[in-house]
């Protein structure tokens, strides 16, 4: 496989309600896994969330065989568990840069 400044490795859908922004669907490629794409979505969703001022961020994560590799993400980037998935305060996040990643959003 090989990676281009075109291809799509993933999909995002976030709903804003209650006072949260929440991480509807997040898929990813296996692919990309672990090479810190998936912070850097994360990451710039708690950026949107800060500058719309939307005060949480909110994401579930489903557990299955095939996507036990990602199953620290929130926990790695600082989530607390709550009933039903993970949630943070968005203006408790500081450090949103990665440099090394550029995510285009479409």
């Amino acid at each position: 496989d090989r990676f281009s400044e075109e291809e799509t490795i993933g999909a995002l859908i976030l709903l804003s309600k209650e006072n949260k922004l929440e991480i509807e669907s997040f898929l990813l490629s296996c692919r990309v896994l672990g090479r810190d794409i998936e912070k850097a979505v994360i990451l710039f969703v708690i950026q949107r969330a800060q500058e719309e001022g939307i005060p949480q961020v909110f994401g579930e994560f489903v557990s299955t065989e095939r996507n036990a590799p990602a199953s620290t993400i929130y926990p790695d980037l600082g989530f607390t568990p709550i009933q039903g998935g993970f949630v943070i305060i968005s203006n408790t996040v500081n450090d949103l840069n990665l440099p090394h990643i550029r995510l285009t959003i479409c």
